[in-house]
């Protein structure tokens, strides 16, 4: 996979912030601790700041859009806490209670208790809640209150005993992605339950992170539903990318893409790093594909070709997610450091057809940039 200066690079990276400048100390900056559901907030748990002597440290929460805004912190009773996607709403956990609240009014817009111990939790969308139990993963509506939460599936043995660090669904939500991280022969193991809601079937892969878009592909008449999964098999020091067209062949396209790549891991991590993190541009169409030990790795949606690789952070990256705004992808890393990874507009068609050999992916994005 190509590489370069960074003088030469296609992608810019930015610090927009550090974490550790809120007062916060670098012990809690960590996963789970500081989430990202989208690239509007970030939000932070983390022991309360003591006003005096006789005051004891609380949780504090405190809520940041890392473009543009100050930060808020308040107490709350949380064991976790993850912001909407979108509106300025959180929602907070405190061993099986669940609680949804209006940042803005403080006002409580809905809440839940639960009967099982919660595994892991995350905002789907802007209105559904997914929690994950020991044994199922159920959707909340939080959109009106009263709602309970209604089972999707039972999660599948192969996933007894692993960490839960994922759960994602198509913009549709006919397909689920369930992640778990294990220990493995001294490295760690990724496997992710896929789920069909249209089948009711799960099917079991290796992989440490997934997500799902909405793409065309070329010369194709409809879109489709796309997956794009990344893993580290075993002690293989190189790591895969598959991106499959998920659901039945829809007459007009032609046949069902399945395509895979591999990409060799950077010095000196090679041995333990991994992928955690999967986004994908569907307007440029690129693949973003992050690792713990902070590289990243650039591939063409349409044919999962290698185009360019770059080490972000000298530190563990622990979230990331897609920067609407740019496409690019925004990401927070164990020193604090928040992120902003974009491409060179100016530089990265030139870098793609002259450098990665990749011209007719050049002309798509070419033509794509133009248009602002």
């Amino acid at each position: 996979m190509a590489r370069a200066s960074a003088r030469s690079s296609p992608l810019c990276v930015t610090e927009l912030l550090q974490v550790s400048h809120l007062g916060i100390s670098p012990s809690h900056i960590t996963w789970p601790r500081v989430t990202m559901t989208s690239d509007q907030w970030i939000c932070i748990r983390h022991p309360g700041f003591q006003k005096n002597k006789h005051h004891k440290f609380s949780t504090a929460i405190t809520v940041l859009n890392p473009h543009c805004s100050f930060p808020k912190t308040w107490e709350a009773a949380a064991s976790s806490a993850k912001m909407n996607p979108e509106a300025p709403i959180i929602g907070l956990r405190a061993g099986l209670h669940f609680q949804v609240i209006d940042i803005e009014s403080r006002k409580n817009i809905t809440k839940y208790q639960m009967s099982s111990e919660v595994h892991f939790w995350t905002w789907i969308n802007t209105k559904i809640i997914a929690i994950v139990t020991e044994t199922a993963v159920f959707h909340w509506n939080v959109d009106e209150s009263g709602n309970a939460p209604q089972k999707i599936f039972l999660r599948h043995s192969r996933l007894e005993g692993s960490e839960i660090v994922n759960y994602t669904v198509d913009s549709s939500i006919k397909w689920c992605a369930l992640t778990g991280l294990l220990s493995e022969e001294g490295t760690v193991g990724g496997i992710t339950q896929v789920y069909s809601v249209e089948k009711g079937l799960s099917q079991c892969i290796q992989s440490h992170s997934v997500c799902f878009t909405n793409f065309k592909f070329r010369e194709n008449v409809w879109s489709s539903t796309v997956m794009i999964v990344t893993t580290r098999p075993g002690l293989e020091p190189m790591g895969k990318v598959h991106v499959v067209e998920l659901g039945s062949h829809k007459p007009g396209n032609f046949a069902p893409v399945f395509h895979t790549e591999t990409f060799d891991f950077q010095d000196p991590w090679g041995r333990f790093d991994f992928p955690v993190s999967v986004q994908v541009s569907s307007h440029l169409g690129l693949v973003y594909v992050t690792t713990k030990f902070g590289s990243i790795y650039l591939f063409d949606l349409e044919s999962v070709a290698p185009l360019y690789t770059q080490v972000i952070c000298p530190d563990i990256v622990f979230s990331a997610v897609l920067k609407q705004d740019t496409q690019g992808i925004l990401a927070v890393a164990r020193n604090g450091q928040v992120l902003s990874i974009d491409l060179k507009r100016d530089h990265i068609v030139k870098y793609v057809e002259k450098i990665a050999k990749r011209a007719s992916v050049a002309e798509r994005l070419s033509c794509l940039l133009s248009e602002g």
